[in-house]
């Protein structure tokens, strides 16, 4: 949203995830020719080799990179957005992330684990379960209020890339075009509920 609202929505949009791409991928993605302009978006950052993020920092704050063995300068205008794997203090203070290249971020955004927003969960699976149903190719189905709240209660280890991941297996498990409880407990694994997260889910499916 940011790139398609901005005056580089013609530029190139580069998504890469730094915890799966190896350096020898990552290397020329980011700083090769489709990324001279446009938008760079990098997915847990902290685990971006270190010469690599040694490199983005000085790009980011020359403005330029060296392309070729001659030294060439080539300007490197590009909007960096990235993020890490968990707390962005933490990855610093342990080394996982350079401090010089996340000084070069001029706005910071601290969003709490999905865990943290189980109100958040009935939006999210509103947003996400059409991309679920089509890559399926299955209409899109709905889910009950138990269902629902029962996904809320879910520790999401792993965020948004879980929740799709489950959506994507309750879609091709729903009856009748509706995810009901009986498919959550079916078909999610359960971690057992600590007292503190116990939940209450009753009345009329709906």
């Amino acid at each position: 949203a940011i790139h398609d609202g901005s005056t580089r929505s013609a530029d190139p949009f580069v998504a890469l995830d730094c915890a799966i791409e190896d350096a020898a991928t990552l290397e020329p993605h980011i700083f090769g020719p489709t990324a001279l302009a446009g938008t760079l978006l990098l997915a847990n950052l902290d685990q971006l080799p270190t010469p690599l993020q040694a490199r983005l920092a000085r790009a980011l704050r020359d403005g330029q990179i060296e392309i070729d063995a001659s030294g060439r300068g080539v300007r490197f205008d590009v909007r960096v957005i990235a993020g890490v794997s968990g707390n962005l203090d933490e990855a610093i203070r342990e080394g996982r992330l350079r401090r010089e290249l996340s000084g070069r971020f001029s706005l910071r955004i601290d969003l709490p684990p999905l865990r943290q927003r189980p109100s958040d969960i009935p939006m999210l699976v509103g947003c996400l379960v059409g991309e679920s149903a089509m890559a399926a190719r299955i209409p899109v189905p709905t889910f009950t209020r138990e269902a629902l709240t029962l996904l809320a209660a879910l520790p999401w280890r792993r965020n948004v890339d879980e929740l799709r991941e489950v959506l994507d297996v309750l879609v091709r498990a729903a009856v009748g075009a509706t995810v009901r409880l009986e498919d959550v407990l079916d078909h999610v694994p359960i971690e057992p509920v600590t007292t503190a997260r116990r939940i209450s889910v009753h009345g009329p499916e709906n």
